[in-house]
């Protein structure tokens, strides 16, 4: 009896295995950023695959606005090798600005950034160090399933998600899927 439970068991995990490995996290690295003010500074959004397959980022980075600016933001490394295009897609209100990273390929990303950003620190803050932190992340794999994606820099405990992230997931969602039923049809993969 035990050996049968305990082969059901490795059997189970086995099966379930594939589920649990798909999860991959973002995190803004150096967090807190530090600088003074009128100071450029520099950050990038980390991502790490842990065992996912994802071929489109979304998420909002959230900063207070008193303190930062965004200057600049620019597709990370990981972005690039995976030949991705880079949206700032809007900001929704001062301090939350959201991205964008897909194509219409089926590659995935690799380890590393995938967006490099450039903040100016007001000349009426007070010194750093001035926290980011990261909203809002969806995420998909080639066959348009989501994937779970850990946020290693959560807003604080106040924020409340963009309810318009559920509409965006599902656009894409939608247009990888029939762009995938379209390579189908054609017989390229």
């Amino acid at each position: 009896m035990k050996r049968y439970l305990g082969a059901v068991v490795l059997v189970s995990v086995a099966m379930c295995w594939p589920s649990f490995a798909k999860a991959a996290s973002l995190s803004i690295l150096p967090d807190p950023l530090v600088g003074s003010p009128g100071d450029t500074v520099l950050t990038s959004v980390e991502y790490t695959a842990q065992g996912a397959q994802v071929v489109a980022l979304q998420f909002d980075v959230l900063y207070d606005p008193s303190a930062l600016s965004l200057s600049d933001a620019q597709a990370g490394s990981a972005a690039t090798l995976a030949g991705k295009d880079f949206f700032l897609f809007n900001t929704f209100s001062p301090g939350d600005t959201r991205f964008l990273i897909f194509g219409l390929n089926q590659n995935v990303f690799g380890d590393g950034s995938v967006a490099d950003l450039t903040f100016q620190v007001s000349l009426n803050a007070p010194a750093g160090p001035y926290n980011l932190s990261l909203s809002g992340l969806v995420a998909a794999d080639p066959n348009a399933n989501a994937v779970l994606i850990t946020n290693l820099n959560p807003p604080p405990s106040g924020a409340v998600p963009e309810s318009s992230s559920w509409l965006l997931l599902g656009t894409g969602l939608a247009g990888l899927a029939a762009w995938r039923s379209r390579q189908g049809k054609t017989g390229t993969a």
